[in-house]
């Protein structure tokens, strides 16, 4: 559960550095941290608006 814990703190901070790095280079982009913690429970909740979000991007 530790080893848990800390990844995902490693995880949040890395995502927030690379969102301020976005921000500074002036890329738009979209954030959404939820409660911080991520498993099955909350895969529903964003794998799709996620998908509706990049695949204009993948799609060309």
């Amino acid at each position: 559960m530790l080893q848990g814990l800390v990844l995902e703190k490693g995880v949040i901070e890395g995502a927030k550095a690379f969102s301020r790095e976005l921000d500074r280079h002036g890329i738009e982009h979209r954030v959404d941290y939820g409660d911080g913690f991520h498993g099955w429970q909350t895969f529903p909740d964003f794998i799709m608006p996620g998908w509706h979000h990049i695949r204009p991007a993948l799609q060309g």
